[in-house]
C-alpha cells in the first residue's frame, strides 16, 4: 500500500470506441481463457517493469479516508433515474434505477470496473454523471463496494454494474456512458502501468472476462438471481481446474489452466452427485459453464461414461 508507480502519459482527449456489447461477447468467445491470459502476461512484463516511487502510508490513507467519506455522503443525493441508498448488508453504496428488473427472469450480467482507491468515488460519481445523461441508470443498479475501497488496496471489484436481463442495448449504453466518463474525466480512472497489471490479473485469476485494464465482465445463470460470482463461482471454478494450494506464477497458473480448460463447471446439484460418484454411465448431467470461457453462461448437456 505504501508503494505507487511512476504516473503515466497523460490519457489522450480522444478514447477509440469500444465495441458492441455482442461483439466484445464473440471476441471473449473466440479465443480460450488460457490464451487470453497468455497474451495479458505480455503487457504485463512490460507495465511492470516500470519503476516505482514512494508513497507515505499515512499520504494513501487519508486519500482513501477522504474517498470513503464522500461515498458515506451520497446516499439520499437527489438522482432524477435512480435513488441511492447505504446497502450495509452487503456493505456497498448503490444507485439502483426506478425501472431495475428484479433477478431470476434472465440470465444476469455484471461489470466490474477496477480503480485506484484514492480515486475510487470519484470515479463512481464520474459514472453516474454519464449514465444519468444517456439515460441508463433507470435500468441498472451501480454499486461502490465500501470493504474494497476500506482496505485500500487495488483490486478488479471496486465498482459494479448489475444488469438482471442482460440486454445488450442496455450493456451498450453503460459501455458508451464508462467510455464518455473516461473522457470527461479521464483522473479518476487512471492507473499506472503496475496497477494496471494489479488489476488485471485480479480480474484473469477471478475468471472475468476483461475488455480493458479498467474493465470485466461476467455472466450469471438465471436460477443464482443477484448472489456474488467471486464469493461462488470463482471458488468453484478454482476447485474444477483442480489449483494445488499457495502463489502461483502466471506461467504456472496457464500451464494448470491449459491441462484442464476442455472441461465444464457443472450445475451444483449435479457437480455434487459427481462428487459423491452418484452418477451413472448413460446418466446425463448439466453443464453451465465451459471453462474454455469462464465468464459466460454457456449451458449444456454430457452422457456420463
Amino acid at each position: 500500500m505504501g508503494d505507487a508507480d511512476s504516473p503515466e502519459k497523460p490519457v489522450p482527449k480522444e478514447i477509440a470506441p469500444l465495441k458492441s456489447w455482442i461483439e466484445i461477447r464473440n471476441q471473449y468467445l473466440a479465443s480460450s481463457y488460457s490464451e487470453t491470459y497468455q497474451a495479458a502476461m505480455r503487457a504485463f512484463s512490460q507495465w511492470e517493469a516500470t519503476p516505482k516511487v514512494s508513497v507515505s502510508i499515512e499520504d494513501w490513507k487519508n486519500a482513501v479516508d477522504l474517498q470513503i467519506q464522500k461515498a458515506k455522503s451520497l446516499p439520499g443525493t437527489p438522482r432524477q433515474s435512480a435513488n441511492i441508498y447505504d446497502s450495509q448488508e452487503v456493505d456497498k453504496i448503490s444507485a439502483v434505477g426506478n425501472e431495475f428488473p428484479p433477478f431470476k427472469q434472465e440470465d444476469a450480467t455484471r461489470l466490474y470496473i477496477g480503480t485506484d482507491p484514492r480515486k475510487a468515488t470519484d470515479a463512481y460519481v464520474a459514472l453516474l454523471d454519464q449514465m444519468e445523461i444517456n439515460g441508463v441508470l433507470k435500468d441498472i443498479n451501480i454499486s461502490l463496494n465500501m470493504e474494497e475501497l476500506r482496505e485500500g488496496q487495488v483490486t478488479g471489484n471496486m465498482i459494479i454494474v448489475y444488469d438482471p436481463l442482460s440486454r445488450p442495448d442496455v450493456l451498450d449504453k453503460v459501455l458508451a456512458a464508462y467510455q464518455n466518463a473516461k473522457r470527461t474525466s479521464p483522473e479518476p480512472f487512471s492507473l499506472t502501468p503496475r496497477q494496471k497489471a494489479a488489476v488485471m490479473r485480479w480480474n484473469l485469476r477471478a475468471f472475468h472476462a476483461t475488455i480493458d485494464a479498467n474493465l470485466s465482465f461476467v455472466e450469471q445463470p438465471k436460477y443464482r438471481g443477484g448472489s456474488s460470482f467471486d464469493a461462488e463461482d470463482s471458488h468453484r471454478i478454482l476447485r474444477t481446474f483442480n489449483f494445488s494450494p499457495g502463489q502461483l506464477t502466471d506461467t504456472d497458473w496457464v500451464n494448470q489452466v491449459k491441462r484442464k480448460e476442455t472441461r465444464v463447471l457443472y450445475v451444483p446439484d449435479d457437480e455434487k452427485r459427481i462428487e459423491d460418484g452418484k452418477v451413472k454411465p448413460g446418466d446425463i448431467p448439466h453443464y453451465e459453464r465451459k471453462l474454455s470461457a469462464p465468464a459466460l453462461v454457456q449451458e449444456g448437456t454430457v452422457v456420463a461414461k
